[in-house]
C-alpha cells in the first residue's frame, strides 16, 4: 500500500489516498481508494514516506 495524499473528510477526520491491491497480479489489480489515517498503538509507529524507488532486483523478484 502506498499513501499518496492526506485530505479532510466530511466528518472532521483525515483520509489518505492510497494505492491498494487485494490480490496478486498485473498492475490492473491496483486501485486508488480513500482509507482512514492509521492511528498507531503504543507498540507501533507511524511515519511519512518522502521518497521511494524500485531497483532491478525488485523487478526480477516480481516477475
Amino acid at each position: 500500500m502506498v499513501a499518496l495524499i492526506n485530505h479532510a473528510s466530511g466528518n472532521g477526520g483525515f483520509l489518505t489516498k492510497a494505492i491498494v491491491y487485494s490480490q496478486y497480479g498485473s498492475p490492473d489489480v491496483l486501485e486508488i481508494t480513500d482509507i482512514s489515517k492509521p492511528i498507531p498503538n503504543e507498540r507501533q509507529v507511524l511515519f511519512c514516506v518522502v521518497a521511494s524507488a524500485v531497483n532491478t532486483a525488485d523487478v526480477r523478484t516480481r516477475y
